[in-house]
């Protein structure tokens, strides 16, 4: 796979199993174990890089799944997102979200029994596991020239077990993007320079950079869901934000920047697209007249659905149907197929 879109994953995806994940070890063998508590499916890479350092290439097409592994004390983890959302249930019940171009950091122990939440349907992610110990009895030259250990990592990102997710301005993208577009015996190598880089910049990120927002509490989380469930479920029905604050007892700020933590989008534009979506799927798949089209998307003016179409895919809506295939113009990466 070379391009890490919703429909490339599900495309690579669709001969496995519902409810089943398919791994490849360090050693080149492939097992399939279960997805828990989810009807989707995944795969991963899981590739050795040194004494110290793993590195997992995954992606999944599913709404989340429970995760249980070893709680090994002093274990960094690293989740960088290549597309798609993510999200983890932490232990006080709150949530932190990842979205393209992220970077999580965490302890292990931090989510040895969590709850992995995919808001988009959609997922795929490099991870790096570091065992800080190890690392710092066997220290690379560059880290320590400049002074970077893992008890310092530790110290600084994770103090009291604390999860942090760093937003894509912080500079990581350029350098792990690549690894996932490398033939996959290139990786190993290119992998153990990646992580040491990673380490690097992570020691020399200065304080303003390393802002992010808190987990959200778990009564907000749930608000927010609702709110997203209500917005999905009649595309013809329309909400103003005011309405869905006081129908979810949550005020409009906290609505607003709640949606767009966790589904990466602010609710306007998410909906836009989601409307255009639907519209493309119904002008493919349905014989409704164009006015039919509009109104299911919640559009009482044709014309005013002309031009919002227009603009979006590049098309008109005539001009879609006669042509009946993909979309031609912009695309929708962010918002999943319903």
């Amino acid at each position: 796979m070379t391009l890490w879109t919703k429909e490339t994953i599900t495309g690579d995806l669709r001969n496995l199993p519902a409810g089943v994940q398919e791994i490849r070890t360090p050693e080149g063998e492939l097992c399939r174990l279960p997805l828990p508590e989810s009807g989707g499916r995944g795969r991963s890479e899981e590739i050795r890089l040194c004494d110290w350092a793993t590195m997992r290439l995954e992606w999944y097409e599913a709404e989340g799944f429970h995760s249980r592994h070893g709680a090994e004390p002093g274990f960094l983890e690293l989740s960088f997102c290549l597309s798609g959302r993510m999200g983890w249930q932490l232990r006080d019940g709150s949530g932190l979200y990842l979205g393209p171009g992220g970077l999580a950091i965490r302890l292990r122990e931090s989510c040895s029994d969590s709850r992995l939440q995919f808001p988009l349907g959609y997922y795929a992610g490099l991870a790096f596991s570091v065992d800080t110990r190890t690392l710092d009895a066997q220290l690379p030259v560059p880290l320590a020239q400049m002074g970077v250990t893992g008890a310092g990592l530790l110290e600084r990102y994770c103090p009291g077990g604390r999860s942090l997710a760093l937003a894509a301005q912080a500079g990581v993208a350029p350098l792990l993007e690549p690894l996932a577009r490398l033939p996959r015996e290139a990786r190993p190598a290119w992998g153990l320079l990646r992580i040491q880089e990673l380490l690097l910049l992570l020691g020399a990120l200065e304080q303003p950079e390393l802002s992010s927002p808190e987990g959200w509490p778990r009564d907000q989380l749930a608000a927010i869901q609702a709110v997203h469930a209500r917005l999905v479920e009649d595309l013809s029905r329309r909400y103003t934000i005011e309405e869905l604050s006081r129908e979810h007892l949550l005020n409009t700020s906290a609505l607003k920047a709640g949606f767009k933590a966790v589904y990466g989008q602010p609710v306007g534009a998410y909906m836009r697209e989601l409307r255009m979506r639907e519209a493309a799927r119904l002008l493919r798949e349905s014989d409704l007249p164009i006015a039919g089209v509009a109104a299911a998307v919640g559009y009482e003016n044709q014309g005013k659905f002309t031009r919002a179409f227009k603009e979006a895919v590049g098309l008109l809506p005539t001009e879609y149907r006669r042509q009946n295939g993909p979309l031609r113009g912009k695309q929708f990466p962010g918002v999943p197929r319903q």
